[in-house]
C-alpha cells in the first residue's frame, strides 16, 4: 500500500463548506445570475470538485494514523528496553 502525506485539516473543512456553499448557491438562484444559462452546471462543478477535496482528505487520514501509532509502540517499546522493564525478544 502506498503512504501518503497527511492533507491538513483545513483541506477537509474547504471540501465541506465549499460542497455548502455551492449547494445553498445552485439551489437558490445565484450561479444563474452570475454565469447565465450554464449557472446550474458550475453550481454542479463546485459541489464535485467539493466531494473530490472531502474525499481526497479521508483518503489521507487512514495510512498516517496506522503508521503513527506503529511508531508510538515502537517508542514505547523502546523507552520500555532502556528502563529495563521489557527483555529483548530471544530469535
Amino acid at each position: 500500500m502506498r503512504e501518503t502525506v497527511p492533507l491538513p485539516a483545513s483541506f477537509m473543512i474547504i471540501g465541506i463548506l465549499g460542497f455548502i456553499i455551492s449547494a445553498l448557491y445552485t439551489y437558490t438562484g445565484k450561479f444563474t445570475l452570475w454565469f447565465g444559462e450554464s449557472g446550474i452546471t458550475w453550481g454542479v462543478l463546485f459541489m464535485l470538485l467539493s466531494i473530490i477535496f472531502f474525499a481526497a482528505s479521508i483518503i489521507s487520514l487512514r495510512p498516517t494514523a496506522l503508521y503513527e501509532e506503529k511508531e508510538r509502540i515502537e517508542r514505547k517499546k523502546k523507552e520500555l528496553m532502556k528502563h529495563k522493564i521489557l527483555k529483548p525478544h530471544k530469535k
